[in-house]
């Protein structure tokens, strides 16, 4: 299962015997290795062998989240355990940032700088491909951007900046 960074979904659990009836009246716990929240922990299945509960997966897109899923009396000839893999990934596109918040560039010299499309949690999403970042310098005598417009690629745009001589600092902007 996918989910984007900080996003609920609802976890259904379906508890049946070895004949596939439902069986009501049957304790399920969930368990899970990350920062995940799980809003009922421990519930007991309805007359259709079902329990729900609702997962928030983490805001870390980087984080995979394993859900195990135990039901029975937890005596270990009676307790069956199944597991959920929940793959995180970036929530929608929220805003631009660069890769190295401290850029030097030695006079006379050029250096690259990535500019990544974030979503609002912080991490990088790489799942757009398309379209352009544009980036700006406040005093092109101190550094000049070769290129102002850049097409986005997994999720970012590389630029290539060079100081022109002057020495001082200058604020680039990404749009």
């Amino acid at each position: 299962t996918d989910a984007q960074a900080g996003a609920q979904f609802d976890l259904d659990a379906i508890i049946r015997d070895s004949s596939t009836n439902p069986l009501e009246g049957v304790t399920v716990s969930f368990d899970h290795n990350t920062t995940a929240t799980i809003a009922d922990d421990q519930l007991t299945t309805n007359a259709d062998g079902v329990v729900n509960t609702t997962v928030t997966v983490p805001e870390n897109a980087s984080v995979d989240t394993q859900i195990s899923v135990s039901a029975g009396d937890f005596n270990p000839e009676n307790t069956s355990t199944t597991t959920a893999n929940v793959t995180t990934e970036a929530a929608q596109p929220d805003s631009l940032a660069f890769v190295s918040d401290n850029i030097v560039v030695p006079s006379g010299e050029a250096t690259d700088v990535e500019v990544e499309i974030q979503d609002q949690f912080g991490n990088h999403n790489d799942s757009i491909s398309s379209g352009e970042i544009d980036l700006s310098s406040d005093d092109t005598s101190v550094i000049e951007v070769t290129s102002d417009a850049q097409s986005v690629s997994d999720g970012s745009a590389t630029f290539t900046v060079n100081a022109t001589g002057s020495s001082g600092s200058v604020n680039l902007t990404a749009t």
